[in-house]
């Protein structure tokens, strides 16, 4: 995975609470 300037900027946005979050919705999706 490759990670562009705007990727960086949009990851910048959120806490690292919020990035768990999102991580645990994707992870129980599959």
């Amino acid at each position: 995975m490759t990670i562009t300037p705007r990727g960086e900027s949009f990851l910048a946005n959120f806490s690292i609470d919020e990035l768990n979050e999102l991580y645990q919705k994707e992870r129980s999706k599959s």
